[in-house]
């Protein structure tokens, strides 16, 4: 009889064991979004602008300004977002000089 004993404790435990396994996987949590596209568009725009405008204020250096401006690129067939360092748009700018 004191045999049978342990190996119904080992029996619990495992089940234990297995009752918490399956309660830590995570359940499945479905959000839906109210935004539109657009609207996060809008507000990742706006984002960006502020986070530019304290990076540039507490810069020291003037070459180091980010600048955003819209470029037509070829491949994309519309005008796409393009921030830039003052820096490299100086030397791009005096690279095409030398192209003329």
């Amino acid at each position: 009889m004191l045999a049978l004993v342990p190996a119904a404790l080992s029996q619990t435990t495992t089940a234990q064991e297995s009752d918490s396994a399956s309660s830590d996987i995570p359940e499945e949590i479905i959000v839906y979004g109210k935004r539109s596209l657009v609207l996060l568009r809008k507000e990742l725009y706006t984002a960006e602008e502020k986070f530019f405008a304290v990076f540039n204020t507490f810069n020291s250096d003037d070459d180091f300004d980010v600048e955003c401006d819209y470029v037509f690129r070829i491949q994309a067939h519309r005008r796409v977002r393009e921030c830039k360092p003052v820096f490299l748009k100086n030397y791009t700018g005096r690279n095409r000089c030398r192209l003329v």
